[in-house]
């Protein structure tokens, strides 16, 4: 937020929650946290996250003042059709008396509108008392994709022995393929709207679960589920124990072998959550793309498979390489950090698919983010 939308925000909620700085919470709503969904399609992702931190340092004493506790962001994660330039913000409330006057201030309307396309703030309240498991802080230290789950109660009065079935009966299979967290809710002021929350700290198993899952859930909904998948970012947030995914496309512009440079090609890599692409242009005439999955070994470590390479055009790269492509190198793990828009790739070089460093050798990429 601009400076001056960040004075009338401050205006407005002191006019709404009164000169007290720490106003009583409704009756109603002492028990039950909220959740505030706040989303919509980015106007410029290269700008975009400059804009929200920005807005959000400034933001934060005066969200918290209000009982703003966390305010998570996260990204669409390229599975079940969340487009990669979706911006999602899950912000969490310890009363409700302050949220509507947050959000409908004019600033902040002004503010997130010139951030994303038809915005929208949807309130939920928390169902402490309906099965789930885990919890925000779940897989604090590792890579998190959060799983927004949507959909119409068909009988609200009646429906949490239902959903609580379904959470018992999905829960070892959700969490062998690593959802750590499944956290329920309802509509603040509509019973029939349900939300959960999940937490995961793999991505690969996210597609499959829910596919599986909206097959089942016709007997507790009016209609389909949606499912908004989101990967975590390094945006500024507060409250929030999730460390970033790589998502995202990047160019690698330093190639070391034991802090010796090696001369650098144009290299494209690009991550999707659990699959993506290494491009790799020897010559204007002769590219080649490996098509590849990706796992998060631990919160530090990336694995790579390569499952096939086409190099085109073909007849050009014989010329290049000696050879109309090359061989599918074998699996490899990197360790990685990651600082702002800067990625750092480590090995020990094993053998010929390191190359040209030497077994023995320390491999490092250095890589910068071209794109979200």
């Amino acid at each position: 937020m601009t400076r001056i939308a960040i004075v009338s925000l401050s205006l407005s909620l002191a006019a709404a929650c009164g000169e007290n700085t720490s106003p009583a919470p409704d009756a109603a709503d002492t028990p039950r946290e909220h959740v505030a969904i706040v989303e919509g399609t980015l106007l410029d992702p290269a700008t975009a996250q400059a804009h929200h931190d920005m807005g959000a340092r400034a933001a934060e004493p005066i969200a918290a003042q209000a009982g703003d506790l966390a305010h998570i962001v996260g990204l669409g994660a390229s599975v079940l059709g969340t487009n990669r330039d979706r911006l999602t913000i899950i912000d969490r409330w310890s009363r409700a008396d302050s949220i509507s006057a947050f959000y409908a201030d004019p600033a902040f309307q002004s503010d997130i509108s010139a951030l994303v396309s038809s915005p929208s703030v949807t309130q939920y309240r928390r169902e402490t008392g309906w099965y789930g498991w885990g919890d925000y802080d779940a897989g604090a230290g590792a890579p998190r994709w959060y799983a927004l789950v949507r959909g119409r109660l068909h009988d609200p009065a009646n429906a949490q022995a239902g959903a609580d079935m379904g959470a018992m009966g999905a829960e070892p299979t959700a969490k062998s393929l690593g959802d750590v967290a499944h956290l329920a809710f309802r509509g603040r002021d509509d019973d029939a709207a349900f939300l959960a929350i999940d937490i995961w700290t793999k991505p690969d198993g996210i597609e499959p679960f829910y596919t599986g899952l909206a097959q089942q859930a016709a007997q507790l909904f009016d209609g389909p589920i949606s499912v908004t998948a989101l990967h975590a970012t390094d945006w500024y947030q507060w409250g929030s124990a999730g460390k970033t995914t790589l998502d995202g496309e990047w160019r690698i512009t330093s190639y070391q072998c034991n802090a010796q440079s090696i001369p650098v090609g144009d290299f494209r890599f690009e991550v999707r959550a659990g699959q993506g692409r290494f491009v790799q242009v020897f010559d204007p005439q002769c590219v080649a793309t490996y098509d590849e999955s990706y796992a998060y070994g631990g919160a530090s470590s990336f694995e790579i498979t390569a499952h096939s390479i086409a190099c085109d055009p073909s007849s050009s790269c014989q010329t290049v390489l000696g050879a109309s492509c090359l061989p599918t190198p074998p699996p490899t793990a990197f360790d990685w950090s990651l600082a702002g828009d800067e990625l750092v790739f480590t090995r020990t070089a094993t053998g010929p698919g390191d190359a040209p460093c030497q077994a023995g050798d320390k491999v490092t990429f250095t890589m910068r983010r071209d794109s979200i």
